[in-house]
């Protein structure tokens, strides 16, 4: 006998394992056996002294602790130097017994832990990493043999325990998990018509398979069967007996479906009801609603002779008398209350009575009803609508025509319809086509004007008989109003395309912008150190005529430094690429800060009152406070330069519940309305002498900037001004910002 030892490239151990495995699972007479066999053969073959093996396949788990390691790890697990300190109180107490090497082994089936391999050695270092390998597929075919065996003995005696239950005239069998009925009683062959269940999946029978059947465990399902001989309607239990079985019982319920379904229809269908008669006239079962009410109140358990007119009786009892040769109809008044209903019934024989099916001849009211909707519906379509008789006059059209084709309504009807259009003879044809039941839909044509041009369209006909008369009705689609909005399109997608290239080439302009102002930054601000460090005497004294020349360089150089950083602002924000840091702000800490608290003692310096003024029921507002600090550093700072004396004062209250309001005003010259309304375009300065900055000074877009800023928190700002009497700027916003507007763009 081959041993691991003598294992050889060719795979000749493998094999023989395999080989000896599956003749003690084939051999064997019972599981117990079987498992015995397997032991064996795996202490043979690899030459280890004590072999146990655990099964846990439809059984309760080991309280074993390297049991629960290889369930929740689903590996091997190997100690080749057992001792009295060894990881688990099996190999302890194997180690004292005189085993030196331990193993367990998982058996994994379709990823569920369905048994163990427990081995145990005297040698040390027994278990060597190929012997692992070896015994994990040994292990994993042994598994397999185990839950199908287990599988075998389950169903057997299921189907011994359900032997005494298949004696029942209720339709029941058995499904294994691959969908073949393995047991099924006479009652269910007979409904399926077939002599055995031998061989015969599931799905061909109900349509559905085991996986689909254990979905809908407990819940009855009515099943269409093709596979019956009588296609009938069954109502299918499925319980799950196993993983790998379900017991399935079928009833026919055929004429409770069709019962339901005629129930379902006669109660969405006004003013029509069936009602069944047993052999006395005594109705028992009834749908559908009289004169708009549901009937089983009225007529239930009452005799028909009682709900009609005693006038018709004798025309229902003819009728009911003669309704075993056939459908028998005629009319009759039901009695609802006082109030007499026209009907007309039909009547049949049933097995267990008469059926009477009745409709109201209100109905025909009805449908004239519905007719003058449609008509109300034509007359105000856009397309164009002609309504043509069986000789070809036109006798109604919708108001489109007279936009179209310019006739009055009254001027086309009784006039021949071949006469506004241009091919005469291919509307004969249509019109020839559609009486023999043929859709026209969408054939190209002309009409012809009242002034004598042409109106491209398409049309389409239908045809109805009324009296065994056609009457045709013909949907006129033009397409001047098409071509119309294509042309438009066409127009809109090279506006589109144009629009793309400009913001294309604006791209490209912000980038140059940007790139060429940061490369001035970088000489400006060495310019503006060392002009500093001059007029501090570091590199020593001058006299007055060099500091008054350092003193301009100095604040040109901050002046072109702030033309610089506003230009670029207003760039970031042509370019979307300025985001908001939002935080809850307090407009009384704002006033406190040094940013504000510069521009008052600014305002001071100048001879100027300042007040900052914030009302007690103006909340924390939620802004980016750098942002909205750099909008009043632009109001107030512009206050202060055209203010010569007066106040500049700032106002913030609740404008509502949701939105709070800043006011900065002040007394200065004020704006004119030219200027005013140009206040806020990109490096617009007023040319007014009163109004225009000492020595050119600023680049007209402070206020830009400062729109832009109100705009990006949701916001707008107003200015309100009169020449010689000051200015005052508002701007409005929301106490709260919503989620996409704080993330309303990136930053770069």
């Amino acid at each position: 006998m081959l041993h691991y030892g003598d294992y050889v490239a060719d795979n000749q151990f493998l094999i023989k394992l395999i080989s000896d495995i599956m003749e003690s699972a084939h051999n064997s007479s019972g599981e117990a056996e079987m498992v015995a066999s397997f032991g064996a053969s795996i202490s043979s073959f690899f030459g280890i002294d004590n072999v146990q093996i655990v099964q846990t396949y439809n059984r309760k788990s080991p309280d074993t602790q390297y049991f629960r390691y290889v369930s929740n790890t689903r590996k091997p697990y190997v100690d080749n130097s057992s001792s009295e300190f060894s990881e688990f109180p099996e190999t302890v107490e194997m180690s004292a017994r005189g085993y030196k090497s331990c193993a367990f082994i998982p058996c994994i089936v379709n990823g569920n832990i369905v048994g163990a391999l427990s081995l145990y050695a005297y040698a040390e270092n027994r278990f060597t990493k190929d012997v692992v390998g070896a015994l994990s597929y040994s292990a994993e075919l042994i598994g397999l043999y185990l839950v199908n065996r287990s599988d075998i003995e389950i169903n057997r005696r299921l189907a011994a325990y359900f032997d005494s239950s298949f004696n029942s005239p209720v339709p029941q069998a058995l499904v294994s998990s691959n969908d073949s009925i393995i047991k099924a009683n006479k009652a269910f062959c007979k409904t399926f018509g077939v002599y055995s269940t031998d061989g015969v999946q599931c799905a061909s029978l109900l349509g559905k398979g085991f996986g689909e059947l254990c979905a809908h465990e407990g819940r009855p399902e009515n099943l269409f069967l093709n596979g019956s001989p009588e296609n009938l309607v069954a109502e299918i239990v499925a319980s799950k007996v196993s993983d790998g079985l379900v017991h399935i019982t079928v009833n026919n319920v055929t004429y409770a479906e069709l019962h339901g379904v005629i129930s379902r229809i006669f109660e969405n269908i006004p003013d029509a009801y069936l009602l069944n008669l047993d052999p006395d006239m005594k109705v028992r079962s009834l749908h559908g609603k009289m004169g708009g009410e549901p009937i089983e109140g009225l007529v239930s358990n009452r005799y028909i002779y009682d709900l009609i007119n005693p006038a018709d009786k004798n025309v229902l009892l003819s009728a009911l008398s003669n309704a075993q040769k056939g459908v028998q109809s005629g009319e009759l008044e039901m009695m609802h209350g006082s109030e007499r209903i026209p009907v007309r019934f039909y009547a049949l024989r049933s097995l267990y009575g008469y059926t009477l099916v009745m409709q109201e001849r209100s109905m025909e009211a009805k449908v004239r009803e519905t007719e003058g909707i449609m008509q109300d519906m034509i007359s105000n379509m856009s397309d164009i609508v002609l309504v043509v008789n069986n000789l070809g006059y036109i006798i109604s059209c919708n108001m489109p025509v007279e936009k179209h084709l310019g006739y009055k309504r009254q001027e086309l009807v009784g006039r021949n319809v071949g006469d506004i259009y241009t091919d005469a003879g291919a509307l004969d044809r249509d019109l020839a086509y559609a009486k023999k039941g043929t859709k026209i839909n969408g054939t190209y044509t002309n009409l012809k004007k009242k002034d004598g041009s042409l109106l491209p369209c398409t049309h389409n006909i239908r045809v109805a008989f009324r009296d065994g008369q056609a009457e045709f009705t013909i949907l006129i689609n033009e397409l001047e109003s098409s071509r119309a909005i294509s042309d438009l399109e066409s127009e809109l997608r090279k506006s589109a395309n144009a629009m793309k290239k400009l913001e294309n080439e604006n791209g490209a302009k912000s980038d140059f912008i940007s790139n060429i102002a940061h490369e001035l930054k970088t000489p400006l601000t060495s310019i503006t150190g060392y002009s500093k460090f001059l007029m501090d005497g570091e590199f020593g004294q001058m006299n007055e005529a060099q500091k008054e020349n350092l003193k301009i360089i100095f604040d040109e150089s901050n002046r072109l430094s702030l033309i610089i950083k506003q230009i670029l602002d207003a760039n970031k924000l042509d370019a979307n690429k300025v985001s908001l840091e939002i935080h809850d702000v307090n407009f009384v800490e704002m006033g406190n800060g040094p940013s504000i608290k510069a521009l008052e003692e600014a305002a001071r310096t100048k001879g100027l009152d300042f007040s900052w003024k914030v009302d007690y029921n103006v909340p924390s507002v939620q802004i980016d406070p750098n942002k909205i600090i750099q909008v009043f550093v632009n109001l107030i700072g512009n206050s202060i330069k055209f203010t010569e004396s007066g106040t500049i004062s700032v106002h913030i209250y609740m404008k509502s519940a949701r939105k709070v309001c800043c006011e900065v005003a002040d007394t200065g010259a004020g704006i004119g309305d030219d200027d005013r309304k140009k206040l806020f375009r990109r490096f617009y300065q007023s040319q007014r002498k009163e109004l225009a900055r000492r020595n050119n000074e600023g680049t007209g877009l402070g206020l830009a900037i400062t729109q832009s800023i109100i705009k990006l928190h949701g916001g707008k700002i107003s200015v309100e001004s009169e020449l010689g009497k000051g200015t005052k700027f508002i701007f409005v916003l929301p106490v709260a910002q919503y989620v996409k507007r704080q993330r309303r763009s990136s930053t770069p």
